[in-house]
């Protein structure tokens, strides 16, 4: 299923977070979700042992379109769970390193979970780097968070 035996292993593939990005499931055999256990089988479309890739291909093009939508709204919820957990271990750190969560910042009304997001969260977006003011400081507090400090 992926190009290499290592992905299973130590490396981590890209087409996971381009199906968290996009909204797209992907097909996952056995070995996958094995490798991969943060990934939920709702949230795939899963192959069969006895099939093989062109298989399960077929096998969507098949489906019902309720039954496409369940697997992609399985997806989304597992992205959103995904963005909490993130966003909770980033305002921990940030916490930890004296970074201020007010509401006003873009790291605080993620924290608050007023901030919807529809793909995974980047650290730097949590620190507000994409706002316009108080970029020096915010460069500070990401590098404090990464230990550069």
């Amino acid at each position: 299923m992926l190009a290499s035996p290592l992905y299973y292993q130590s490396k981590f593939s890209s087409t996971v977070l381009t199906s968290f990005i996009t909204g797209v499931p992907i097909i996952a055999d056995k070995q996958f979700m094995g490798a991969y256990t943060m990934i939920e089988r709702n949230a795939v479309y899963y192959q069969e042992d006895d099939k093989n890739e062109l298989d399960a291909m077929f096998a969507i093009a098949r489906m019902v379109p309720e039954e496409m939508w369940r697997t992609r709204m399985g997806l989304d919820e597992l992205r959103n769970k995904m963005n909490v957990r993130a966003t909770a271990l980033i305002a921990g750190w940030l916490k930890e390193k004296g970074v201020s969560l007010d509401s006003k910042s873009a790291a605080g009304a993620m924290a608050a979970g007023r901030h919807r997001r529809r793909s995974l969260l980047s650290p730097l977006l949590v620190l507000g780097m994409g706002e316009r003011s108080g970029g020096f400081q915010k460069q500070q507090a990401a590098a404090a968070v990464l230990g550069r400090v």
